[in-house]
């Protein structure tokens, strides 16, 4: 590939990220149509025959292409309509593995990991300011930035905000721990949002982080120890400070989680209804156990098998999706979508697994299982790849981690 033609795709590559990286938040599914453009625009300007052939080859990019075509074919064979057969196409991000990766592999970064982990922060802080603008000059109750809602908005905020930290680790000057701050906005992101499942999701990246990285730590048992005094007491001043302000909602999560384990009646009336949704859920796959009942029919589905209560509620809501990523896939794809979903779903492990390894590989790990963890929980009680931009997110940064957080891109 000539030199322009080099710079041209690593400079759509650097578009791409910084769309889903730092405006995910801000623009919402407009961040998702630019990284597309961007990624499509790649594949015509660098299209390099022989890179992308090799990128066909890896594990996960096949895993990928697999999970697309197993839900083609329940799509298609358990349609009622031709629109139900249709929205396979909705999962043809699925299919950008490949060119991604061919689009990244132009780019030129000395210091992968930390290239990333900036873009992160910055774009946990721009979740903040995008947060302030709707709460402070829209007016709006819940933070949620443009064409996104308030439980996506808090979900790619934390994420982002663990992402970027670890940036304290591969950032070697001074500044490094500006990276700490990444969490810290994630966290405030979701203050505004009202958002509880997003406090659960930042939990699990929080343990998914020291259990990853905790060799470095184990060398730096003082820093570590101060990091976690610093992160104690930024959760418990959240919390009261969001008491006083009355953006509270997201630490209810703790109660209803506890009222769950100690076996106690459900009296928080959303979690009451996923749950009612959830068990009419189970009853209707047995209906359609090999294909499922289709994308958008979830729900329809599932109203046979509502409570009194429930159906009274989606007659005033009108929800179209069960709230649960797993069961979602099981209900429009039975066996062959609920097979898919795991397919893309562990797809960015399998790429860790087979990658080499090295020194540094457990930063890219841990980018990875925040990736991964992250849509796995935020999806546990809404639903995420319905959407345009959970999806080009799952994708392309699994692409990005792969391509250049391995340990021959690290500084380490």
């Amino acid at each position: 590939m000539n030199p322009i033609r080099q710079g041209a795709t690593a400079a759509l590559g650097h578009i791409t990220l910084t769309a889903l990286l730092v405006l995910p938040c801000v623009l919402g599914s407009y961040a998702a149509y630019i990284a597309l453009l961007a990624t499509l625009l790649a594949l015509v300007v660098g299209f390099d025959r022989a890179a992308l052939f090799a990128a066909t080859q890896a594990g996960w990019v096949r895993m990928m292409a697999a999970a697309f075509a197993l839900l083609a074919v329940a799509f298609v064979v358990g349609a009622k309509t031709q629109q139900d057969a249709l929205y396979a196409l909705d999962f043809l991000p699925l299919l950008l593995a490949a060119p991604a990766v061919m689009m990244l592999q132009t780019m030129r970064v000395a210091n992968g990991p930390q290239y990333l982990a900036r873009l992160a922060l910055a774009g946990s802080a721009a979740a903040v300011l995008a947060g302030a603008y709707d709460l402070l000059v829209l007016g709006l109750d819940r933070a949620k930035g443009l064409e996104n809602s308030p439980i996506h908005f808090a979900d790619y905020a934390m994420m982002l905000g663990f992402m970027a930290l670890v940036g304290v680790i591969v950032d070697r000057s001074r500044w490094r721990w500006v990276y700490v701050l990444g969490p810290v906005f994630g966290l405030v992101a979701v203050l505004q949002s009202g958002t509880r499942g997003a406090l659960l999701v930042g939990g699990l990246l929080a343990v998914i982080f020291v259990l990853t990285l905790w060799r470095r730590w184990i060398r730096r048992w003082r820093e570590a120890l101060a990091a976690l005094a610093v992160g104690v007491a930024i959760v418990v001043a959240a919390a009261l400070a969001a008491e006083v302000m009355g953006f509270a909602r997201p630490f209810g999560a703790l109660s209803v989680v506890g009222d769950l384990i100690a076996g106690r009646p459900v009296t928080d009336y959303s979690t009451a209804l996923r749950l009612d949704f959830y068990s009419s859920g189970l009853r209707a796959i047995a209906d359609a156990p090999w294909f499922g009942h289709g994308w958008h029919n979830q729900i329809k589905s599932a109203l046979p098998y509502f409570s009194e209560a429930t159906l009274a509620a989606y007659a005033n809501e009108g929800w179209g999706f069960i709230h649960n990523e797993p069961l979602g896939f099981a209900i429009s794809g039975g066996l062959v979508g609920f097979v898919a979903y795991w397919l893309f779903t562990l797809a960015p492990i399998a790429a860790h697994v087979t990658a080499p390894k090295g020194k540094g590989s457990d930063i890219r790990l841990s980018l990875i299982l925040t990736l991964v963890g992250g849509f796995f929980l935020g999806g546990m009680t809404d639903v995420l790849m319905m959407w345009e931009l959970p999806k080009m997110m799952f994708v392309i940064l699994t692409a990005a981690i792969v391509v250049l957080a391995g340990p021959r891109q690290q500084e380490v």
